[in-house]
């Protein structure tokens, strides 16, 4: 439950503290005085929108601290044992806090501990219930009464409809991928067959680095064959000789013997001698040499024609895969890695529509599971709403939970007929309505009255809080457009939630007010020239005063204050 809460420099408020007990605590005060601030505070400081608008003007920062007391919730501690917010044995206090700077972002603490304001939304949830003043709006939306009919199936249904939720987003997702992948099949497949023919061509090629230039040296020597032959030859014979006449190196080793002679006369021409000697041994190795070369020249049309046909293969693989082998080969690396994938990705069509499988059954139990529960609670719903609006002055009113589904070949089989999965579940539900009897029923958003659309609501968020354990429930002005009689029975059917429940409300009816265990007043004021609103609890004659007044006399007469002090006796069993 609410202990405490701590306001500073939000909107009007410039320093509150309010302490809140068990039972059934009002607010109270003239319209415009400030009494919904309080409310929007809590929701602030449980994660809600803040703005930097709600900073009291002049302030650099606005603070709530929500002090909240979670000793009967179980479920709660163990989440915050979970997150380090509270140790094991300590007092089960948490305190929420917001900062909402000027300028720069909100802030969101648990304890002390900065948290992501999603946190402390969901915590939030589970410890109080906040019906604001426009929440009657939200009647007129159908898509929110499956929400209102499944709050009351309780922890059983909110974890179901986790579930569905979950199952149903991946389960779309795995659609979406197995989608992707099916629709582009042809392509894919054809795309294989390319890459596989032309990483085959690559292959069977059998390209070695290098290799062309290689062949186009062949090509050159196959091509000038017999003139290359012939100048070797002739070459061959001008340096060693022939049968025809004295060769080069003749005439060297003659010359050699005669500068011999001349070297054992005169030694001066010994270094002529032995260069002499060299060129002969130089010729005789050329020579040597050349005729090896000549034996290994032999022009080979056959391997010509074997030579051009590879080059021409290697150009072919050029113009079609790269500019130089190197290319080539790249590309055969690349296209192997894309084979890779592609094969791949026709796994995964595999491995997705099993998982698609699996998943669709899972959610067909979940959603299954959730049906039954859902229509289950339909019956006591529709006869606790009509029970509860009769005792709000409607008792010829007439209410139904119209349950409707669309209809999907590919669907589950629902009792013969199969209908759409969503992430809800199955059902479409919407509450119809008739104020009288022997007029039909029709849709929430089609009543005219604000005061009948307003016990509707009332009613059915009575309900929820009576069935729901959220330990604190916030009314903020949910009894606008009823009165008289009618606001007696509201009256006692907030008295009796609140024996449940803690029950805040902001009211503006006297029949409420008179029913609480605590009261506070809200009055707007001016200090030193700044408007400020403030919140008293009044008790005794100040009560008395307050009840006067909400009965509608600025100035009570002592009749008047004795019908308040009546109705406060009469509320409060004195």
């Amino acid at each position: 439950m609410l202990v405490e809460l701590e306001i500073k420099d939000f909107a009007i408020i410039d320093a509150l503290r309010l302490q809140f007990r068990e039972g059934l605590t009002v607010f109270t005060g003239e319209t415009g005085a400030g009494k919904s601030i309080v409310v929007e505070a809590v929701e602030a400081a449980l994660g809600g929108k803040a703005s930097q608008d709600q900073v009291r003007s002049g302030a650099e920062k606005a603070r709530i601290d929500a002090v909240f007391d979670v000793g009967r919730q179980a479920e709660v501690i163990a989440q915050l044992l979970e997150l380090g917010i509270i140790e094991d044995g300590q007092e089960p206090i948490v305190v929420f806090s917001r900062e909402i700077p000027r300028q720069g972002r909100s802030s969101t603490r648990l304890n002390g501990k900065l948290v992501p304001s999603s946190l402390c939304r969901e915590i939030g949830e589970r410890l109080v219930d906040i019906h604001g003043q426009h929440d009657h709006q939200s009647l007129l939306k159908p898509e929110r009464h499956i929400d209102i009919l499944d709050s009351l199936g309780g922890q059983m249904v909110w974890e179901l409809r986790q579930k569905v939720a979950r199952l149903w987003v991946e389960l779309s997702a795995v659609e979406r991928d197995l989608s992707g992948l099916s629709s582009n099949a042809k392509e894919r497949q054809k795309r294989l067959d390319i890459l596989r023919f032309e990483l085959d061509e690559i292959r069977k090629a059998g390209i070695s680095p290098g290799e062309e230039e290689d062949l186009r040296k062949e090509e050159a020597i196959l091509a000038n064959a017999e003139r290359l032959r012939t100048a070797v030859a002739h070459c061959y014979s001008l340096i060693y000789g022939d049968s025809v006449g004295r060769s080069a190196y003749d005439l060297v080793v003659e010359a050699r013997r005669d500068l011999e002679v001349a070297a054992s006369v005169d030694e001066g021409f010994l270094p002529l001698y032995k260069d002499l000697s060299e060129a002969s041994l130089v010729l005789q190795e050329a020579a040597s040499a050349m005729r090896k070369r000549l034996e290994t020249i032999d022009f080979s049309a056959e391997r010509a024609d074997q030579v051009r046909q590879r080059i021409d293969t290697l150009k072919a693989l050029k113009r079609k895969y790269g500019g130089t082998l190197e290319e080539v080969l790249a590309y055969a690396d690349s296209i192997t890695e894309e084979i890779r994938s592609l094969e791949e990705a026709t796994e995964n069509i595999d491995a997705l529509a099993k998982k698609r499988k699996e998943l669709k059954e899972e959610l067909i139990g979940a959603t299954l599971a959730l049906s039954r529960i859902r229509r289950g609670l339909i019956p006591d719903f529709e006869a606790k709403v009509k029970s509860g609006l009769s005792s709000l002055g409607m008792p010829d009113a007439s209410f139904t939970v119209s349950v409707s589904y669309k209809d999907d070949e590919d669907g589950v089989d629902l009792e013969g007929r199969r209908v759409a999965l969503g992430p809800r579940g199955l059902e479409r539900i919407e509450f119809l309505f008739s104020a009288n009897a022997g007029e039909p029923e029709r849709p929430l958003s089609k009543i005219a009255s604000g005061g009948e659309l307003s016990r509707v609501m009332l009613t059915i968020r009575s309900i929820a809080a009576s069935s729901d354990d959220v330990p604190t429930v916030i009314f903020d002005e949910v009894d606008a457009g009823i009165g008289g009689t009618t606001a007696v029975a509201v009256s006692e059917r907030l008295r009796a939630i609140a024996g449940r429940h803690q029950v805040i409300c902001v009211t503006h009816l006297a029949p409420i007010a008179v029913n609480a265990s605590t009261h506070f007043c809200v009055s707007k004021n001016v200090k030193d020239g700044r408007t400020v609103t403030d919140v008293k609890e009044v008790t005794g004659e100040e009560r008395v005063l307050e009840i006067a007044r909400m009965l509608g006399t600025v100035d009570p007469s002592p009749a008047v204050l004795e019908h308040a002090r009546e109705m406060l006796q009469r509320a409060q069993g004195t």
